[in-house]
């Protein structure tokens, strides 16, 4: 288990660095093409690329997000149960985004490969596609794993607490 969560920590600093990274260029894209057209010369392409850089930030950050516990929570009825309950819905949520996110990445690799077969480019600036999708995947992917790692501390924490 401390492998996998070793692998998946470095996976999600990783990533989430690249994610900064592709909301840093969406920023310095957008207040440039602003900029650029007040006097009448906009950046081509900017919805194309602002729409990939989305993809990657958005993807890239889920698994360090997750990891740190940052996404939203309404715990208003659940904090009311036991531990014990607590532990077992925390498992299942935890089994459904994991199978939820692997099969995610799995669908997105497989049209990924669509994507290879036919050369589909963006219009504008004939961008390909599908390295954005694969990473897309590979964000999908590496949740996937930080759930599993959840799962198994999760276990392995209640084997603690019976010993």
């Amino acid at each position: 288990m401390q492998f996998l969560e070793s692998i998946t920590r470095v996976l999600d600093k990783i990533l989430a660095f690249i994610a900064g990274l592709a909301l840093v260029s969406m920023i310095l894209l957008t207040c440039s093409n602003i900029f650029l057209r007040t006097i009448w010369v906009p950046i081509n392409g900017t919805f194309e690329l602002l729409g990939i850089f989305g993809a990657v930030a958005t993807t890239f950050a889920l698994a360090y997000t997750q990891r740190f516990r940052m996404h939203i929570a309404v715990n208003v009825l659940v904090d009311r149960f036991s531990t014990k309950t607590r532990r077992k819905l925390t498992i299942a949520n935890d089994l459904m985004c994991m199978a939820f996110f692997f099969l995610a990445a799995w669908q997105i690799a497989k049209w990924s490969g669509v994507l290879l077969e036919t050369s589909e480019v963006t219009e504008t600036l004939q961008i390909v596609f599908y390295p954005f999708t694969y990473a897309t995947a590979l964000g999908c992917l590496v949740l996937a794993l930080v759930f599993l790692v959840d799962i198994l501390q999760t276990f392995h924490s209640k084997q603690e607490q019976q010993k």
